[in-house]
């Protein structure tokens, strides 16, 4: 993984942001190579301090019989995998180093080939005692969940809905940091 010292020059203003409004930065993965995502969501779950799988977008074809209750994470694999669920959305809290963290990670499908996008949320950064130290921490974050899901690459960025297309083909203001 790129070293922080060199990543932070680029992104140092993700705070200033933050404070003013900006809601979250993000991590994105554009192809996991593991095409099982229960076992490392498993692996999540078990060094969570809370987690829910309730925000995911489910498909037209389903009703809300499908989605009000509260399911398994076996069954929100499995609707994913079949399209009832569209987008899979599992957010969870977690500590990495010394930072409390506050993350969504939206796995979408295209065919054969699942992305994932990785949400962290300011309120947790903001609070920190170093605010820079939660970001580097973080990244960290990132870069674990890219070598647990077998990610192709790791990029860094804002809140932007230009995402990157592959480890090659992506928009200047993301930085490839794996």
């Amino acid at each position: 993984m790129m070293d922080f010292e060199l990543i932070w020059p680029r992104f140092a203003w993700v705070l200033d942001e933050m404070r003013n409004g900006m809601a979250f930065f993000e991590g994105y993965v554009p192809v996991l190579g593991q095409p099982d995502l229960l076992s490392p969501l498993r692996k999540l779950i078990e060094r969570a301090e809370s987690h829910t799988f309730r925000t995911s977008i489910w498909s037209s074809e389903t009703t809300e019989s499908d989605w009000a209750p509260e399911h398994g994470a076996v069954d929100y694999v499995d609707f994913f995998e079949s399209g009832r669920i569209h987008t899979l959305h599992f957010d969870y809290e977690v500590r990495a180093g010394a930072t409390p963290l506050s993350l969504r990670l939206l796995f979408d499908k295209d065919g054969d080939k699942v992305a994932m996008e990785v949400v962290c949320y300011r309120e947790t950064i903001l609070a920190a005692p170093d605010p820079r130290q939660a970001v580097s921490d973080a990244i960290s974050e990132f870069g674990l969940l890219k070598r647990l899901f077998h990610g192709d690459a790791l990029f860094f960025g804002p809140d932007t809905l230009d995402l990157p297309q592959s480890a090659e083909v992506y928009s200047r203001e993301w930085l490839r940091i794996e």
